[in-house]
């Protein structure tokens, strides 16, 4: 496969083509590349929400974000399965997406740098209070040496 994709939330309307069936995944689709088009468009939307999630921290909405695409996966896959979609008219929609999935993936790569660099200097931070506590002794230490001097 070119790409993968998944569904749309629960939350979302779902076009009327794309409904679920009581009989199967899917009812029969009237434009089944129309379909895809505005599919592919959808998680154009949420890759890049997933974007503004990652650069703003945002980890629950980048979640929830994928979780919408995992599921907009599961009616493409649907709608890709029969021969009445031409992918090579989706190309220039796909390369598009592929392009920004791995912005996305770089910025997170960054992000989790970045968090390991913080997480690393605050362990170096807390070891060298621990040293300096070691050194200096506990603050009821110091009540106690006060205490001579009075």
């Amino acid at each position: 496969k070119v790409f993968s994709i998944k569904t749309m939330p629960p939350s979302t309307p779902q076009p009327d083509s794309a409904a679920p069936s009581s009989q199967g995944p899917m009812t029969a689709v009237a434009n089944p590349q129309q379909a895809i088009e505005q599919h592919l468009e959808r998680w154009e939307m949420l890759t890049q929400l997933e974007g503004e999630a990652i650069k703003g921290f945002k980890w629950e909405a980048l979640k929830q974000h994928q979780a919408d695409k995992a599921q907009l996966m599961e009616v493409m896959e649907a709608l890709l399965e029969g021969d009445q979609v031409n992918r090579q008219l989706c190309q220039e929609q796909i390369q598009r997406l592929l392009k920004l999935e791995s912005g996305n993936a770089q910025q997170l790569a960054l992000q989790s740098q970045a968090t390991q660099s913080r997480m690393d200097a605050s362990k170096g931070s807390q070891r060298r209070l621990g040293q300096l506590r070691n050194v200096y002794g506990s603050g009821a230490r110091d009540e106690t040496m006060l205490g001579h001097y009075s």
